[in-house]
């Protein structure tokens, strides 16, 4: 249930715009909604509560969002083999991790598709 939550939010994070809907900190890479952004995104998702512990949405949009700002193919990560790999850009080794399996899942809406390879 929730890997099919994470192309739904890519799309909702799409919808929202930087700077009215979500704020950025560049220094750790996080995203906070504003009370446009948490309506707007509720309005699309037809909840009344994006932490409701029965139907839990906000850690998949704010996710979306960190991946839309802050994660650029070929420079923070790679695609190969239908799998996202994180590039350590001080060593510029090519790593896994737990994000890569969200940059996959929200692939399709942002900047590439690795579904299907």
């Amino acid at each position: 249930k929730d890997a099919a939550r994470y192309p739904v939010a890519a799309k909702v994070a799409e919808l929202l715009l930087r700077g009215h809907h979500y704020n950025i900190e560049l220094k750790d890479n996080s995203v906070e909604l504003t009370e446009e952004g948490v309506a707007l995104a509720e309005l699309a998702l037809e909840t009344s509560d994006l932490w409701d512990e029965n139907d839990p949405w906000a850690r998949f949009i704010m996710n979306a969002l960190k991946a839309k700002e802050f994660y650029r193919r070929n420079v923070q990560y790679i695609v190969r083999n239908g799998k996202a790999l994180i590039i350590n850009e001080v060593s510029l080794h090519i790593i896994g991790g737990k994000f890569s399996k969200l940059l996959i899942q929200c692939g399709n809406t942002f900047s590439f598709n690795v579904i299907g390879l």
